[in-house]
């Protein structure tokens, strides 16, 4: 079943500055549907966004240069700025799938309504996974057994050589000592090890 709406559409001959409009007449609502932007437009929301960064953004908080990138990048809280400059409200989709050995995949879906009229923006997506390097695996160090820190470095020959337990201001060893070919120092596995605590990841 379907209603019959009525309307008109209104054009200019100027292509710089018109638009072509769509009134239609919903019950006692008049809803204006703008078919495309006309320069102008583009032009003034470029500026108002240029105004928003020079007197409501600051820089590193609300965009910045991230390494290994020319530009400034928009940052979260800058794009939350804007979303509330023009009145744009996200709404989100979010899919969890998980694996063997507890690994987890997100992927989340990012969609832009505007508040006022309720219409479709845009939308972007992300993927995160804790099969990636940065949370899957961690760099295993040797591990002190008197109090488990990973504190353990090489002794040197003039002093004995084994192995030491580093206690410094600035390091949590106890200062244990180890001899050379110590089964309980020189067997433990360091390198990249699979992350035994994936989920300290999950909310990342």
């Amino acid at each position: 079943m379907s209603d019959e709406i009525q309307g008109e559409i209104v054009e200019e001959e100027d292509v710089t500055k018109s638009t072509e409009i769509v009134r239609v007449e919903e019950g006692s609502r008049a809803v204006a549907a703008v078919s495309e932007m006309t320069v102008d437009d583009l032009v003034a929301q470029a500026e108002k966004i240029k105004a928003a960064m020079e007197r409501a953004m600051d820089r590193d908080v609300h965009y910045g240069t991230i390494p290994g990138t020319p530009k400034p990048t928009l940052l979260k809280p800058g794009a939350e700025k804007l979303c509330l400059l023009f009145r744009l409200a996200p709404r989100y989709r979010i899919t969890e799938t998980w694996h063997d050995g507890g690994h987890l995949t997100v992927s989340v879906v990012c969609e832009l309504y505007h508040i006022t009229s309720g219409d479709f923006f845009g939308e972007g997506v992300g993927l995160c996974s804790t099969r990636e390097e940065k949370y899957g695996v961690r760099n295993a160090k040797r591990k002190c057994p008197a109090c488990e820190a990973e504190a353990i470095i090489k002794g040197k020959d003039e002093y004995g050589g084994g192995w030491l337990c580093w206690k410094k201001a600035d390091s949590p060893g106890c200062g244990a000592k180890y001899a050379d070919g110590d089964a309980t120092i020189e067997g433990q596995t360091i390198g990249k090890v699979p992350n035994e605590k994936l989920a300290d990841t999950y909310n990342t």
